[in-house]
């Protein structure tokens, strides 16, 4: 998030892996890296970037999508609060009567580079990857907290399904303590499926 306070004026772009391929270009020049180990991890929203960017960019050996996200407007909508419907006069309402509404709204408003929700919908259309998932060649390891949600479990497993390449998948349950949104309640049993 900190490209985005430091460059609003360049907001998400649904075709990421133009943005990794330089970062790839750049480290594998690096004499401490093994070009043949790249794995690239992506958390919450990054689990639409890193899925995006290893369908086209073959130099990354591994993928780890928590979660992934095929659809961006499907998982919002997946949120269970309609909030793609809020319409922009009715924002000094929504505001007052849920002081975090205020936060969600304008942070994913500045993430896509819009004004209003009604702008964010035809925005976020091209942030879809669902017809190319089996282009995912590389190992994927696909996580998601039961506690996301059944848009978000959905997504995971119709994800996991369309993967081309080797994959793992794995769903934290509340008996985990990690069913929270990527697993921020139980961290340490997450990064142990992603280094175990």
């Amino acid at each position: 998030m900190g490209p985005i306070h430091l460059y609003p004026d360049k907001p998400f772009r649904p075709d990421y892996h133009g943005v990794i391929k330089v970062v790839v270009d750049f480290i594998i020049t690096r004499k401490e890296v093994d070009e043949d180990k790249l794995v690239l991890v992506g958390y919450s929203l990054g689990g639409y970037f890193v899925s995006e960017t290893v369908i086209h960019e073959k130099r990354i050996r591994a993928c780890v999508a928590d979660s992934p996200i095929m659809d961006i407007a499907e998982y919002y909508q997946g949120m269970g609060t309609k909030i793609l419907d809020i319409d922009e006069k009715d924002y000094p309402y929504v505001f007052k009567k849920y002081p975090m509404a205020r936060w969600a709204i304008e942070s994913i408003n500045r993430r896509y580079g819009v004004k209003n929700f009604q702008e964010l919908t035809e925005k976020i259309t091209p942030f879809n990857i669902e017809d190319e998932l089996e282009k995912i060649t590389c190992a994927t390891l696909a996580l998601v907290g039961e506690g996301e949600g059944d848009d978000a479990i959905a997504q995971t497993k119709k994800f996991f399904d369309g993967v081309g390449g080797d994959k793992t998948m794995h769903i934290f349950t509340v008996q985990e303590g990690a069913d929270s949104h990527c697993q921020v309640s139980n961290m340490a049993l997450m990064n142990g499926f992603i280094f175990g």
